[in-house]
Formats: structure tokens, C-alpha cells, sequence
């Protein structure tokens, strides 16, 4: 379990954020000591090494986000439409309130080094893959899944990814950033296409 210290929490909610804006090969363990107000072997203490400390940070990172994947996505809506739509809610949430998770799933990416994609594939992405493969097989047997699931996420992830730029886009207003009406307008596209009209309820 996650050492529940003050002192090493603090620790890695600063990694986190570092990792976070700079990646893992520009930070340094005497960086870090810095931004934490201690010395390299304070640090040393809480920590063997920089990779135990990012392997921790990541699971702070699952820790935060593992109850929004608790509950079993078959119990989130009566039917695959609303289920979509909880799945897909409950992934633009975490972008919106955590930019600094999404920075580092795009560093991450980017620099793709092998050991620590899989660490975070495994630790921190399984869950929500998993049951969101599951849905999607329900509803089409028949289709590659793995395609629809990677294409689906990331769509809702690319959307935050481009956060800084839509901000000066014509007809950009803070209604936009809504995860609520972003998981909607993307669920809309995924169930009836960009001339979806979602019923009116009377």
C-alpha cells in the first residue's frame, strides 16, 4: 500500500507534477529534492531510486482514479447507450480535474520508452480498458475491439491533450471544458454520427 507519510506524499504529489511538465529523463533526483525543500539523501530515503519513485507516483496516480473504475460498467445504465456515456463521462472527468495526469500520459507517449508504457498500461489503464473492450463486445461482436476502445479514448483524450490551443479558437467559451457535455457530444458522434439528434423528451 501507498505509504500514507506526510512527508512522502508530498514527495510524490511534486513528482507527479514534475514528471508531469518536464518527463521522466529532464528530472533529477537532486531537482526534485530541491523543489521538495530536503537534500538528495532525504529523498534517498523515502526513495531507492527514480524509477521506484515515478513506479509510486503512477500508483498514487491509479489510487486517485481506481474508484471511478469500481463499479462495473454493466451496472452504469440501463442500456449500451447510457453505459457508453457513464464510461466515457468518467474518462473526460479525470482529464478535466487532473490536466497534469493527462501531460503525462502525452509525455509518456511521445517518449515511449517500453518498461514504463507497460507500467502504466498495467497499473493505472487496465481497469478502464478492460471493461470498456467488454461493452464494446457486447454491442458488436463481431468488431476488432481493441481498435474501438484505443480510437474512443482517444478522442476524449486528444480533446484535453488540445486544451491550450482551442482556448483561442473563434466561438470558444468555458462551457466547452464541461466533461459532462464533452462525453455527451462524443457519445453523440460514436452512437449516430455528426447528424446524431439525440430525442427530444417530452
Amino acid at each position: 500500500m501507498l505509504d500514507t507519510s506526510k512527508s512522502k506524499n508530498k514527495i510524490i504529489t511534486i513528482a507527479f507534477k514534475t514528471f508531469a511538465a518536464k518527463g521522466y529523463s529532464a528530472v533529477t533526483m537532486r531537482s526534485l529534492a530541491e523543489k521538495c525543500g530536503m537534500t538528495v539523501s532525504s529523498l534517498y530515503h523515502y526513495f531507492s531510486s527514480k524509477s521506484d519513485l515515478y513506479d509510486q507516483v503512477l500508483d498514487y496516480i491509479y489510487s486517485e482514479n481506481s474508484k471511478f473504475w469500481s463499479t462495473p460498467i454493466e451496472t452504469k445504465g440501463k442500456n449500451w447507450e447510457e453505459q457508453l456515456k457513464s464510461y466515457i463521462y468518467n474518462f473526460c472527468r479525470i482529464m478535466h480535474n487532473q490536466p497534469d495526469y493527462t501531460q503525462l500520459l502525452k509525455r509518456e507517449q511521445l517518449h515511449g520508452n517500453p518498461q514504463r508504457m507497460e507500467k502504466l498500461a498495467n497499473s493505472i489503464l487496465a481497469d478502464e480498458y478492460l471493461g470498456f473492450e467488454k461493452l464494446i463486445q457486447k454491442v458488436n461482436p463481431n468488431c476488432e475491439a481493441h481498435i474501438y476502445v484505443m480510437t474512443i479514448l482517444g478522442m476524449s483524450l486528444h480533446y484535453y491533450e488540445t486544451s491550450k490551443f482551442r482556448r483561442h479558437l473563434p466561438d470558444y467559451s468555458l462551457k466547452l471544458e464541461n466533461p459532462d457535455l464533452v462525453a455527451e457530444q462524443i457519445t453523440n458522434i460514436l452512437i449516430g454520427g455528426i447528424a446524431y439528434q439525440p430525442p427530444t423528451i417530452s
